[in-house]
């Protein structure tokens, strides 16, 4: 980690919550816990990587670390819902769009061209199965499929997430290339997560390698009165399970080729630096 705590990085990787990183960080050679900020230095590129939070009051701490790190460009990393059962949990997507969850479903921010392209060619490269598509910022969790499916219908959106649209702008805002790479995790249809309080704090129910915290999963069930219906929960909850281990399985993949390209992402994020951003 280098001395100069406010020297600027070359990347910043973020994401809602550590367990989304992680797989970018092992393949980084971080190990152990990692806090809310984190620096890294590989074949010359000098990499941060933020656990920012979840929704809105993560948007305060992205800003900081914007102004405090002043990074060549941004890659926003981890899960998201999907708006269309087409695309399976553990399928890669590169966002090119956020729109807002309100109709008309304007633009709310664009990712970088440049830097887009160059993720999707990568991946490419090491045979990494991905799709490029829009995405819904939402405030809220969704659960209900017909919520969902008017969505899609509306918008056009792939996608549903709770960071990457304010994220996105707050980086267009200060000059900064920003891209995201998400990967699904669920069909923004499964009500059983309506009785998990702490659904949202990601960190709270999974363990570093995404796998979940069972007694506390378990503990959210009994609190709730889910238990009343085992069958249809524990059904539930076994494939809701299944789709997590499947979206960080595809996190892992995503981040094994990326880290396995870095020269290859240090020099467009350095003719990013040095020459005229697109967004």
């Amino acid at each position: 980690m280098p001395e100069n705590e406010s020297q600027p990085v070359d990347l910043l990787i973020t994401a809602a919550v550590a367990n989304e990183l992680r797989p970018f960080a092992t393949r980084l050679g971080m190990s152990g816990e990692l806090p809310r900020l984190s620096r890294t230095e590989i074949i010359d590129c000098r990499i941060a990587l933020l656990a920012a939070g979840i929704g809105r009051s993560s948007d305060a701490a992205f800003d900081r670390a914007l102004r405090k790190l002043r990074p060549a460009a941004v890659l926003n990393v981890g899960v998201a819902g999907s708006l269309h059962p087409d695309r399976p949990a553990g399928t890669a997507v590169l966002v090119r769009d956020w729109r807002h969850a309100e109709p008309p479903h304007a633009v709310v921010a664009t990712a970088d061209i440049r830097l887009r392209e160059a993720i999707a060619a990568l991946l490419a490269e090491e045979l990494v199965p991905w799709f490029e598509a829009d995405a819904i910022t939402v405030d809220r969790g969704l659960h209900d499929p017909d919520e969902r499916d008017l969505l899609h219908e509306g918008s056009g959106a792939h996608i549903v997430e709770m960071e990457g649209g304010a994220w996105a702008k707050l980086a267009a805002d200060q000059g900064i290339p920003f891209a995201a790479l998400r990967v699904i995790s669920d069909h923004a249809n499964r009500p059983l997560f309506k009785y998990l309080k702490q659904e949202f704090k990601r960190d709270w129910v999974l363990n570093q390698d995404g796998s979940p915290r069972k007694a506390r999963v378990l503990w959210a069930l009994l609190s709730s009165g889910a238990w009343r219906r085992p069958r249809k929960d524990l059904g539930a909850m076994t494939a809701a399970g299944q789709d997590w281990a499947a979206a960080f399985e595809g996190l892992g993949n995503s981040a094994e080729a990326l880290t396995r390209r870095w020269p290859e992402i240090a020099s467009v994020v350095h003719e990013e630096e040095v020459g005229e951003t697109r967004h």
